[in-house]
């Protein structure tokens, strides 16, 4: 009883960690600092943990991935749309 309780808390926690990215994201005008490659990652992560938390039953574990794997797609889509946005600095227009 105590471990899944635990379980189902670390399961919280992992759905709020990247909230305050995400946030930080859709405020900011620019995205300096931000890494895509991390955000392709959690993505990937979230894949992984929600196949195998289907696959075992152990819901607790793939429970993040339903939030983390669509804020890293937000993450992105942001990233590619203020990349898209910036000029490059070494073009001439």
């Amino acid at each position: 009883m105590v471990a899944e309780l635990l379980g189902w808390f670390a399961a919280g926690l992992s759905c709020v960690i990247s909230l305050p990215q995400v946030v930080r994201t859709m405020r900011a005008k620019r995205l300096d600092g931000i890494s895509s490659a991390s955000h392709w990652l959690v993505l990937a992560n979230a894949a992984a943990w929600t196949a195998w938390s289907l696959l075992t039953g152990e819901y607790a574990a793939g429970v993040s991935a339903l939030v983390n794997g669509p804020v890293a797609i937000v993450i992105l889509h942001r990233l590619a749309v203020a990349r898209y946005e910036t000029p490059d600095p070494g073009v001439q227009q």
